[in-house]
């Protein structure tokens, strides 16, 4: 008989996070306004952050698809990218980096895992990435972080889309001891000359995989990461004139109300209230102290 290969797609092994762990990875979904600016750590778009400790540095986060009727995401890279422009000030402090959390410290350990990313930049400067890691984090009275670096230096190459692919094995879990909200946090760290990197660069298409390489990275579609992001971060509005939730205190006694998710919420971290100005105390008090606490997960 005739011998009969049969190729199969590497990526026929792999679901779920295993296939691919990152959420919104072409940056398709943002809950708040964009463009946005930061001059310290906070969101950027859903799921993910800018970590930092600079003081003056402000850098504009918004879609790549936001910028120029003429500028294109190719589609091998995603449906959109992410944009980042220095706006003004210096990178005074000692670290800045664009980060996601995964839930399960377990995720990958003692396994080789794949990351990659495309990066374009618009100027002839070349860009460095000073380093990319992987953090385990074994959550509150956990044991200690464990860092894991893939990469230490990267420089991205002017005026084109570039595919950059790293590997690395994550450290055993064997023996730590594990706290609530463990997870793993990608770490995509950048230089601190501002002028080497943050003019006009985008990044997309961020891949990350159990395996010694980095599958193609497959965007989800708006409406599918949405879901998926709102299970982490959901933007709680009510109409003007119209009451969002009824809190009920007398005198010294707290004020109790009950906020509902439309969704299952994964890590409920913290709410965060729109600012006083756009609250209606009724009836009026001389004082008001009003603290957001989660009682229960969901």
């Amino acid at each position: 008989m005739p011998n009969v290969t049969q190729q199969i797609p590497v990526s026929a092994f792999f679901s779920g996070k295993d296939r691919q762990a990152i959420d919104n990875g072409d940056f398709l979904v943002w809950s708040m306004p964009h463009p946005h600016e930061l001059t310290q750590s906070g969101r950027v778009a859903d799921r993910w952050f800018w970590v930092t400790d600079d003081g003056t540095f402000r850098i504009r986060f918004r879609p790549a698809s936001t910028w120029s009727p003429s500028f294109k995401v190719p589609a091998e890279v995603g449906a959109d990218a992410l944009l980042l422009t220095m706006h003004s000030g210096v990178t005074d402090g000692t670290y800045r980096y664009l980060s996601q959390k995964i839930p399960n410290a377990r995720w990958g350990e003692g396994k080789v895992v794949a990351l990659a990313f495309w990066f374009w930049r618009g100027s002839w400067q070349d860009t460095a990435i000073e380093s990319i890691t992987i953090v385990q984090n074994f959550g509150v009275g956990g044991s200690a972080d464990v860092e894991t670096e893939l990469a230490n230096y990267t420089v991205i190459k002017p005026l084109q889309w570039n595919k950059y692919e790293y590997a690395g094995i994550l450290p055993s879990t064997a023996g730590k001891t594990f706290g609530e909200g463990h997870h793993i946090e990608l770490r995509i760290h950048f230089v601190a000359d501002e002028d080497l990197w943050v003019n006009d660069s985008c990044i997309g298409g961020i891949q990350l995989n159990i395996g010694h390489r980095a599958l193609p990275f497959v965007s989800k579609g708006y409406e599918a990461e949405k879901r998926t992001c709102e299970a982490y971060y959901e933007r709680l509005r009510a109409e003007a004139g119209s009451w969002l939730t009824l809190l009920h205190g007398r005198g010294a006694a707290p004020a109790r109300g009950v906020i509902r998710y439309a969704r299952k919420v994964i890590i409920p971290t913290s709410i965060t209230p729109s600012p006083m100005a756009a609250w209606d105390i009724v009836p009026s008090s001389a004082q008001c102290i009003i603290i957001f606490k989660i009682l229960k997960p969901w």
